[in-house]
């Protein structure tokens, strides 16, 4: 039993009415084949979709590389055999890592923009972060 086996199982949805494909959770996959049915979900919304979809990962915690080669070969795929196509990956700045790694996307293909969703919503979380309040809170106590 890995320390992994404990974490929640991904969730991969998608919502028509706003064009969304989402993933959220521990995506892990010890093989490909386990990601068949959300691959399969996600060509099926670029199939359906016109203008822009949103691939929306701000509930994300963990990936492994394996599961983001596998979304994102299908978004670059679609990408060179849609070029009317736009993708839109919504990020979040609590899960730093997905904006770093879904923005090499947005080099590769000029039809993905990576945008985060919530970084003007902790404006002094870089003060926080930094270390620069921990001072003041030590002269409190």
């Amino acid at each position: 039993m890995s320390p992994y086996d404990l974490l929640p199982r991904f969730r991969a949805q998608y919502d028509a009415n706003s064009q969304e494909f989402s993933i959220s959770g521990v995506v892990r996959p010890q093989a490909i084949d386990e990601l068949g049915s959300s691959i399969a979900l996600l060509r099926d919304a670029i199939g359906r979709v016109r203008g822009v979809l949103y691939v929306n990962v701000r509930r994300l915690t963990q990936m492994n590389n394996a599961a983001f080669h596998s979304f994102s070969r299908t978004i670059i795929d679609a990408c060179r055999a849609r070029p009317d196509l736009k993708f839109v990956i919504i990020t979040s700045s609590v899960v730093g890592w997905t904006s770093r790694k879904f923005g090499r996307l947005s080099g590769i293909e000029p039809n993905i923009t990576v945008e985060e969703y919530d970084s003007e919503f902790y404006p002094g979380q870089g003060f926080l972060e930094e270390g620069g309040f921990v001072p003041i809170l030590r002269t409190q106590t």
